[in-house]
């Protein structure tokens, strides 16, 4: 009786060994130094090969921090001139892909890695560094490179909204300075339309607040949608959520009884414009 199954799972099995043998990305992704040697000497594979994703062995030694493995493939003689700076179809190079200030210096110091290249987005490994937080990497890159470590995004937003807090507390201080002075006016005046008159003036100065309030909202909703998506700016057609602090905020301002009115009507309001 014939058992073609497991003649089939023998097969298969070899044919995994065998491929997972071979990946020389892999290998250099593991630090395993003597398969790599061995795909590249007896094997004939470059060190600087690319898989179907444009991801060369050199690529994943620096991002796995193997500098045994890296320094063995930029060696080598079959490398490339100029293999350290391979590119990805992102543009990235192996710079692009480090974590940690050691394997940056080989790359840079002993190999010659260009620290200024500009990926398709036009960003260098230094914003790489900064976007993933690699600290001790980006602060080695700014020293070589001379540039300033740029903010991170979310410090930006930070002080963007740090700048609008501070343009409404002026505003405020402002407005309840014209409010006293509109105040002494009419109570000097003796006007029997004064009191009608500072009713408005007060109602025009609440709305201005209010509105404050909520384009701060939503300038920040906007950042944070934006952010998540990866994208410059947000669409802006989401229902406004108020933090605990903007909605205390607005309720000092309004009273919690047209809270929710506002809320409810800032949406069709924001669509409209």
């Amino acid at each position: 009786m014939s058992v073609p199954t497991l003649r089939n799972d023998v097969t298969a099995a070899a044919a995994s060994s065998s491929s997972s043998s071979s990946n020389i990305w892999e290998a250099a992704g593991e630090g395993d130094l003597a398969r790599v040697k061995y795909l590249v000497d007896e094997q004939g594979m470059s060190p600087s090969v690319a898989d179907q994703f444009t991801y060369t062995p050199l690529h994943a030694a620096a991002s796995y921090g193997h500098a045994e493995v890296l320094r063995y493939l930029l060696s080598h003689p079959k490398c490339p001139p100029d293999a350290v700076n391979v590119t990805d179809s992102d543009g990235d190079t192996p710079l692009f892909v480090t974590e940690q200030p050691e394997i940056a210096s080989i790359l840079i110091e002993d190999f010659g890695a260009d620290a200024k290249h500009r990926n398709h987005d036009e960003r260098t490994a230094l914003d790489a560094a900064v976007e993933n937080d690699h600290d001790g990497l980006a602060v080695y890159l700014s020293e070589v490179t001379g540039a300033p470590i740029p903010p991170r995004e979310e410090d930006e937003d930070e002080l963007r909204f740090a700048a609008l807090q501070q343009q409404e507390q002026e505003q405020q201080q402002q407005q309840h300075h014209s409010t006293a002075i509109a105040s002494a006016a009419f109570a000097a005046s003796g006007d029997s339309g004064d009191a009608d008159r500072l009713s408005a003036h007060r109602a025009d100065e609440t709305m201005e607040r209010v509105h404050q309030i909520m384009s701060r909202a939503q300038v920040r909703q906007d950042a944070a949608a934006a952010a998540a998506a990866g994208q410059v700016h947000a669409t802006g057609d989401t229902q406004v959520q108020l933090t605990a602090q903007e909605e205390q905020e607005l309720r000092q301002v309004v009273g919690d009884s047209v809270v929710r009115q506002i809320l409810d009507g800032w949406h069709s309001t924001q669509g409209q414009s």
